[in-house]
């Protein structure tokens, strides 16, 4: 081994070599080109460790840096055929920007490896990373006074392009942590994770200034907080003119996601401000969502409700501001069943949104509805039915709309026809009731007085609210009974 130490420098270094093997196939000083045909390091570990140096160094290290770059030219371009780590172990750890990197590679693999320096431009056919620990951790440096560096000139560098015709990960761990970060007491953390078992393998994978593509044939992984990944593949595509997800599942223990999804658009741009050049086409089938995996990312699923599933079918295609629903079927929770079809128009302005739906099931019990409504914004005089079953059409916006509605619940039958119009505070709406022996009494919290109720009515007015309202409203009784 070797041990190499420089209290001035503040560096100390470790490196116990086991077998190094290199065959050199072009050594070209002239042109930086050096090309080698196998690159092989086996049974080695190295360790580094960087302490404060002296501060009179600092600034000679400052000078010499700045002196290299204005000197600096063409960059090696590097090939190496045949690059083997085998039981290779490295330590960094440098407390000046509290960085640590540990890696235990048990075997690491590339295959024509490109590296062009100068055109930021790397290039590998086949890589693997098999059985092996990786461990960084940081603590974030302080935000830079914008003041002192406003006059710094960095030199403009090639946009950075990566391509691997062939990636193969299997059987790693991973752990990463954020120092400037506390950890979460629970869940998923991403400024702490610890992921064992990841496994990843891919296909004809980009990355440039021209967009990311990959065709993603397996994923797997297991993290700290109990979220399991058991199957992930699909071919994605981004770039400034389309997002294209195809293929795509994904699988968990509680998770099922099937989906096709395409948006094509003439800029980045067009996302935000201009939907009506979005082009979607969406398709969801076969796809569970299991809530415990949600609760993994978000405190929101209520704790009784994290072994629950939904079940989701679907299709969209159109422009964002004009959308064609074909199909939107949902199950699950305790018991909800949705299945909708129809028209959204005016997306993503949600006031400006039009709406032509036919409901053709909304099937929702008491229980689902208190998970999405808070207890608190219901009027305290009403009690919810336990199941509500309900059909009908619904065309219009939040403010201005018709709709008609068959209505089936445990306390009775409603059939709704209604409409309204106009700005918030001036609402002006008309509406005809027809109840079918309902239990209005339990409705309003009123049972020991009142009963079942058959009734027919019709309310037109202005106003929602109490205190400002002006309707009128005709009723015809067909029967009613009163609990004495």
């Amino acid at each position: 081994g070797i041990n190499y130490r420089d209290n001035v420098a503040g560096n100390d270094a470790k490196i116990y070599l086991g077998a190094f093997k290199a065959k050199l196939k072009t050594f070209d000083l002239a042109g930086q080109h050096y090309v080698i045909r196998d690159l092989s390091l086996n049974n080695t570990s190295l360790k580094y460790l960087q302490q404060k140096p002296l501060v009179e160094l600092v600034q000679h290290i400052t000078n010499s840096v700045d002196s290299s770059q204005k000197e600096a030219g063409k960059l090696p371009l590097i090939e190496v055929e045949n690059f083997a780590f085998n039981n290779v172990k490295v330590n960094y750890d440098d407390q000046i920007s509290t960085t640590k990197a540990v890696a235990d590679v048990n075997e690491l693999g590339l295959v024509k490896l490109k590296v062009d320096l100068t055109n930021s431009k790397y290039s590998v056919d086949d890589a693997k990373l098999n059985k092996s620990n990786i461990l960084f951790a940081f603590k974030p440096a302080p935000a830079n006074n914008l003041k002192k560096v406003k006059d710094t000139v960095v030199p403009e560098k090639s946009p950075l392009g990566l391509t691997i015709k062939n990636i193969s990960l299997a059987g790693n761990n991973i752990q990463f942590d954020n120092l400037g970060a506390k950890a979460a007491p629970k869940g998923m953390d991403f400024n702490h994770l610890k992921i064992t078992g990841l496994s990843f393998g891919a296909g004809d994978v980009s990355y440039s200034a021209d967009g990311i593509m990959a065709n993603v044939k397996n994923g797997s992984l297991k993290e700290k907080s109990g979220f399991a990944l058991n199957e992930l593949k699909g071919n994605a595509v981004y770039n400034d003119k389309q997002i294209k997800l195809s293929n795509f599942v994904l699988k968990t223990p509680n998770t099922t996601i099937e989906n096709a999804t395409e948006l094509n658009f003439t800029s980045m741009d067009d996302l935000t401000k201009h939907p009506e050049r979005v082009k979607l086409a969406l398709s969801l089938k076969n796809t569970t969502i299991g809530l415990k995996d949600a609760g993994y990312f978000s405190d929101a699923i209520p704790a009784n409700y994290r072994n629950e599933k939904i079940k989701i079918n679907a299709d969209v295609n159109g422009y964002l501001n004009n959308l064609n629903i074909p199909r939107l079927q949902i199950t699950g929770l305790k018991n909800t069943q949705i299945d909708i079809s129809g028209t959204a128009k005016g997306l993503p302005d949600i006031n400006k949104t039009f709406l032509d739906l036919n409901i053709k099931k909304l099937y929702i019990t008491k229980s689902d509805i208190l998970v999405a409504v808070p207890r608190k914004s219901l009027p305290p005089s009403i009690e919810l039915p336990n199941v509500i079953n309900a059909k009908g059409k619904f065309t219009g916006s939040m403010t201005d709309f018709n709709t008609n509605m068959n209505i089936q619940t445990d306390m009775g039958g409603a059939i709704l026809t209604a409409a309204m119009k106009g700005p918030k505070g001036r609402e002006s709406y008309k509406a005809d009731v027809s109840l079918n022996n309902f239990n209005v009494g339990r409705l309003l919290k009123m049972q020991p007085k009142l009963g079942r109720v058959s009734v027919k009515a019709n309310v037109a007015g202005t106003g929602l609210d109490p205190k400002k309202i002006n309707a009128k409203f005709n009723a015809r009784v067909l029967s009613a009974y009163y609990n004495k």
